[in-house]
């Protein structure tokens, strides 16, 4: 497969052994993956061939390239990340703030509203 691959593509580079496992390993990971697009084409193939074997779910290695993208990490600081459980730190911390929110509709946000508009 290789020598075809170098003979239908002279003069590009890139079609080692290595990065070709690496492709079909890409290419089975995501075959139907649902926002391609967006963090798979915004991070690079090192970070890629670094979080396939390191990440096994794929739910949350999409979790790590999404922030790699929005964050700007490079591939050492994602993997720094990933040894370091960010997803943990990232999740939502539990807190009591529904039950304690007053409706919209009690009288005291009415009134509060009322008195914002008039200070508008």
């Amino acid at each position: 497969m290789l020598a075809v691959i170098r003979t239908r593509y002279d003069g590009d580079s890139g079609y080692s052994i290595r990065n070709l496992k690496y492709m079909r390993q890409f290419a089975e990971e995501y075959p139907d993956f649902p926002f391609v697009q967006v963090p798979l084409a915004q991070i690079t193939w090192y970070h890629h061939n670094s979080i396939l074997p390191k990440v096994k779910d794929s739910a949350l290695r999409a979790f790590y390239m999404t922030e790699t993208a929005i964050q700007g990490w490079s591939r050492d600081v994602m993997m720094m990340q990933i040894d370091d459980g960010y997803y943990k730190k990232a999740l939502p911390l539990p807190n009591n703030f529904a039950p304690t929110h007053f409706p919209p509709t009690d009288a005291l946000s009415a009134r509060c509203r009322r008195n914002r508009r008039m200070e508008l």
